[in-house]
Order: structure tokens, then C-alpha cells, then sequence
């Protein structure tokens, strides 16, 4: 197990090397990075941060010139700099590159659990899944406070690995250590579709809807799930329900870049559909929607 101090040298690790993961507001950053290495050229960190910046912009060999910097001010051994290293070289999908780099951090003091996660990424990247998810695994079994993150990290690379039913139990149990968090019911649902459990996926996140914010994504998520079994009506009234409160959110001026992307593609869907008819829509209706409310979608999941 690792010892509280090597948590703090974790987190330490990755404030150096860790900055937003869009690009929104990457050139001030930058601009604030130019600045601090100006002001402390033989320091590390600025050094380190402003090459986790480039990379962002995936400006590569910026990022290896600060990498080159940083090796002469704290050398080739220093295991924040072999990390922003092997971190530089998975960005660019050279996997095989970074995995000696991080096999030697895996022997570095207060380094082992950073290590075991890039390696999953690595191997991942290889698609060398047995190994992937053996140092998944060990990050999820020594870090003091795992998230759900990890679990989810873990999940994907046993569904890539195409073991569904180990995928699911691996996120059974983060559900019932961290409850129903939204991204852990939307990967449990999907991976209940992929195995023909339909009606468990399309009730858990009916049950999500009842809490949801964005009813609008849940109701194009249950609609693929509908779709998947065979239930083409209902997905295709899922789908209308939730362009509606798209419409809805247009005109009090709430419309985003993702719910642009979800209209058009809940457009494409129902172009392509056949529409039910009148007499199935309206008893779908009536028995998902009191009247008197504009409220949509089940009001009991249970039923």
C-alpha cells in the first residue's frame, strides 16, 4: 500500500504536469509560462509547465526542447522530468517509447502509482490489454483514494479487451462504493445493451432521467438503448421528447455548442426512422405525460 507521503508526491506530480485538457484559455497560460521561465530560467518547474502546455498545443518539439532544459537543470534521472517525458511521447501516440521511461519510474520512490496509471495508458495505446489492465488494476488496489475515474479506466480497458461481464463488475463495485454517478450508469447501461440485458440498461437510465439536468441527453441515450432492442417506437418518441426541449432551451436562449450536436443528430435519427403512427404516439403519450404538465418522460420508472 502507498504510504500517505507518496499520495502528496503523486498530486505534486501531476500539478506540474497538468494543465486544462481543451484548449480554452491555453494561450494565457502560455503567455504566463513565457513569462515565469524569463523571470526563473534555471528553475524546473516553469520549465516543465510551459512543456505541458506545448504539448496541449501539440507544438512537440517545443515541448522537447523544455524537456531538454529541464534534463539540464535537474538531469535525465529527476522522475518529474522522465515523467513529462513519457508523457510527451504518449501525447504523440509513441507509446513504445515512453515504456522504458516509465518501467524506471515504476522503481522510483513515491512514483509507483503515476507509473502504473501511464503504463495503462501505454499499453493501451499498444493494445496489449492484459497488461493494460494489470496496472490499471494496480492503481485502483494501492492508491489511497481512488475515484470512480479509476474504475472507469479499468472498465474500459476489460470492454476493449472484450470482457463484458468483468467490464461491468468492475463498475458494479465503484457503484456501490460511490453511488449512481451519472457516468458510471451511462457505461453500466451500455455494457447491459452489449450483453442483450436490454430492459436492465433501458430502466437504469430511465431512473437517471428522474434527477437528470439535461433531460434532453438522457432521452437521446434511452432512445439508442431502445433502439438497440428492437423498440424503434418508443426510441423514436425518446428522440422527438428530446428535440422538443431542445426547441424549448432555443427559445429562452440556452442552446450550447454539445446540444447543437444533439440536435443534428437526433434530426438524422428521426429522418431516417420511421415515424409511428398517430394512434401509438398518442397512447404513448398519455401514458407517459399527466395532463396538465409539461413535464416529459416516465413519472414512475418502476412501471
Amino acid at each position: 500500500m502507498a504510504s500517505p507521503f507518496a499520495n502528496l508526491v503523486l498530486m505534486a506530480a501531476h500539478v506540474v504536469v497538468t494543465v486544462p485538457s481543451g484548449h480554452d484559455g491555453l494561450e494565457e497560460l502560455l503567455a504566463q509560462a513565457h513569462a515565469a521561465v524569463a523571470r526563473h530560467p534555471e528553475a524546473l518547474n516553469p520549465r516543465l509547465q510551459r512543456a505541458a502546455l506545448y504539448r496541449q498545443h501539440e507544438e512537440w518539439e517545443l515541448a522537447g526542447l523544455d524537456l531538454q532544459a529541464a534534463i539540464k537543470i535537474s538531469g535525465a534521472d529527476d522522475p518529474v522530468v522522465m515523467l513529462g517525458q513519457a508523457e510527451l511521447e504518449l501525447a504523440q501516440g509513441r507509446a513504445a517509447e515512453a515504456l522504458p521511461l516509465l518501467l524506471e519510474l515504476l522503481n522510483k520512490e513515491n512514483m509507483s502509482l503515476v507509473a502504473h496509471d501511464r503504463l495503462g495508458r501505454a499499453y493501451a495505446q499498444l493494445k496489449q490489454w492484459p497488461k493494460c489492465i494489470e496496472h490499471l488494476r494496480a492503481v485502483v488496489q494501492e492508491h489511497p483514494e481512488p475515484g470512480p475515474q479509476h474504475s472507469i479506466a479499468l472498465s474500459e480497458a476489460h470492454r476493449s479487451a472484450k470482457d463484458l461481464e468483468q467490464a461491468m463488475a468492475v463498475l458494479t463495485q465503484a457503484r456501490r462504493k460511490f453511488g449512481p454517478l451519472l457516468p458510471l450508469e451511462d457505461r453500466l447501461a451500455e455494457l447491459e445493451s452489449q450483453v442483450g440485458r436490454h430492459a436492465e440498461a433501458i430502466e437504469r437510465i430511465t431512473h437517471v432521467l428522474d434527477d437528470a439536468p439535461r433531460k434532453e441527453f438522457w432521452l437521446a441515450r434511452r432512445a439508442d438503448l431502445r433502439e438497440a432492442a428492437g423498440q424503434l417506437t418508443l426510441a423514436h418518441i425518446d428522440r422527438l421528447r428530446a428535440l422538443r426541449l431542445i426547441d424549448q432551451q432555443q427559445i429562452q436562449n440556452e442552446q450550447s455548442e454539445a446540444t447543437e450536436r444533439l440536435r443534428k443528430s437526433l434530426q438524422n435519427a428521426i429522418q431516417q426512422a420511421k415515424a409511428p403512427n398517430d394512434e401509438g404516439l398518442s397512447e404513448l403519450e398519455s401514458t407517459s405525460m399527466p395532463s396538465g404538465t409539461g413535464e416529459l418522460g416516465p413519472q414512475n420508472p418502476t412501471e
